[in-house]
């Protein structure tokens, strides 16, 4: 306190400069003789008032800071720069952007502050962040400064301010040297550079790069079309006229609509192209592999430098997955899904349970909360697409058999139903038909699996169960209608299944 007060400065200044030094220093501390303490400096002090009254009254008006005026009730920007020996026009200007629709005879509020000096200085709209501790905080004790994880903003040299922060450092600043650097060279050393190269691992760029095409590598066959879509090519131009629009969503129901009402023997047209097509693809494609050989074969390296090209694609991409990194498994939306656990999984939550439901699925974690599922009971005869199938609920939370586990470690979403329809998980029964034999009066035959993947248009044909005739509705092998019709609802609602079973009408 007696060194503040013969050097005129705060005591709590003192304590901050040297807080590090003596971490223990409070204002009546008895400091040894000969002892080295920071103080601030006096051209700090002024240079950081920044009060225009008070730099002229205490410091004769020297400082270097920006001068900021609060003015009295009603006075005008013409008193203030009279008062400052300024510029109006350039007080006005440079205040216009906080005062909006400043003018020279503006009466101005009481208390408005008032920018009266360097107008020539670049003002940013944001004040720079200082975080400021008490003197007795040490940096494990003091809470963090959320500011800290701001990014700053570089100014480059001619946009810099006038005064480098440096100026209001107590201390001048040094360059740092490496303590290596400071000792003696040994003879091992003498001959060889001061600097030490760092190993630096080299950058990998994350952009897949482009499969390049060889002029002499041979072209791939196109699939070919299915009926429907053969049907479509021949009658969009017809149909576009027809409906005078260009509108892709009523031109393809319209042909669909048209498709569904054809006969065998005019669909049987679209069949022998479809089946030429088929034929001419596979002797294509028979082709194509000789070429294809031939090709590789006298071009070696350029094979291997796309194989190489397309691995290093495919590294990227399991890189920027959010999936699990389990090869199959792919983007999945695991939430309100019945799953089974993997093996890895059943050895980190145990083989009790066979299926589990999922509560909480975080996808950018890919992290599970599961509750596993127990028999209850056999659904009866109020359930007819279900009886004699055993009936699952979750295994109550009380009883602790809830596990938190990695996405990694679900395996196969399992096909089910929920049938009673309540909002309560905790109360809802459900169905899973691989649990239990088929329904009687189905033939057997279990409702077909549907993956969990995205379809292609293009491979509808393939996925549409055998057209034969039909031994009644809604079972049985499909027929052409439905089959049609099971195309077309692909096309227009892809994975939608509820829309798709809507536009077959009988399955």
């Amino acid at each position: 306190g007696e060194i503040a007060k013969a050097l005129s400065v705060d005591a709590w200044d003192i304590i901050f400069l040297n807080h590090f030094t003596f971490p223990s220093m409070v204002p009546s501390s008895k400091v040894l003789k000969g002892t080295e303490l920071f103080v601030p400096s006096k051209k700090a002090q002024v240079d950081a008032c920044s009060n225009a009254l008070r730099n002229v009254s205490d410091f004769g008006g020297v400082s270097d800071a920006t001068q900021w005026y609060y003015c009295a009730d009603d006075e005008t920007p013409k008193d203030i720069a009279e008062k400052f020996n300024v510029d109006c026009k350039d007080l006005v200007r440079r205040n216009r952007d906080r005062l909006s629709g400043i003018q020279p005879f503006s009466n101005l509020m009481e208390g408005t502050k008032v920018q009266v000096s360097h107008f020539e200085r670049h003002m940013d709209t944001k004040v720079p962040y200082c975080h400021w501790t008490f003197p007795d905080d040490t940096i494990e004790t003091a809470e963090p400064s959320y500011m800290m994880a701001l990014k700053l903003t570089k100014k480059t040299r001619s946009e810099a301010k006038y005064r480098p922060f440096e100026f209001s450092l107590a201390v001048p600043i040094s360059r740092y040297e490496n303590a290596v650097l400071q000792y003696a060279e040994t003879s091992s050393l003498a001959s060889s550079s001061a600097s030490v190269d760092i190993p630096v691992k080299p950058k990998v760029s994350k952009k897949r790069k482009r499969v390049e095409k060889h002029p002499d590598e041979p072209d791939r066959p196109k699939r070919p079309l299915s009926t429907y879509f053969l049907y479509m090519n021949e009658m969009r131009d017809a149909v576009k006229e027809e409906l005078g629009t260009n509108a892709v969503k009523e031109v393809t129901r319209e042909i669909a609509q048209r498709y569904n009402k054809l006969s065998d023997e005019e669909r049987a047209k679209y069949r022998a192209l479809g089946d030429r097509a088929k034929a001419d693809y596979e002797a294509a494609m028979k082709t194509y592999e000789v070429e294809m050989n031939r090709f590789r074969r006298a071009n070696p390296e350029w094979v291997a430098e796309q194989e190489r090209i397309a691995a290093l694609n495919a590294e990227i991409d399991d890189a920027s997955s959010v999936a699990s990194s389990r090869k199959g498994i792919g983007y999945r939306n695991l939430f309100n899904k019945i799953v089974k656990l993997t093996e890895d999984g059943k050895r980190e939550a145990g083989s009790e349970f066979e299926y589990y439901y999922v509560l909480t699925y975080i996808p950018d974690l890919q992290w599970c909360h599961l509750a596993p599922m127990r028999k209850v009971g056999k659904w009866g005869p109020e359930k007819p697409k279900a009886q004699g199938r055993p009936k699952w609920m979750l295994v109550n939370e009380n009883e602790g058999k809830e596990v938190d586990i990695s996405a990694a470690n679900v395996g196969e979403i399992v096909r089910s139903r929920a049938l009673r329809n309540n909002p309560d998980a905790d109360k809802e029964q459900w169905d899973i038909p691989e649990s239990g034999p088929p329904v009687p009066g189905q033939d057997g035959r279990q409702i077909p699996r549907i993956r969990e993947t995205y379809i292609s248009v293009d491979s509808v044909e393939s996925s549409v169960p055998s057209t034969s005739a039909s031994s009644g509705s809604g079972r049985g092998p499909w027929t052409d209608t439905e089959t049609a019709r099971f195309k077309e609802a692909i096309a227009m609602y892809g994975k939608q299944w509820q829309k798709v079973s809507q536009h077959i009408g009988s399955r």
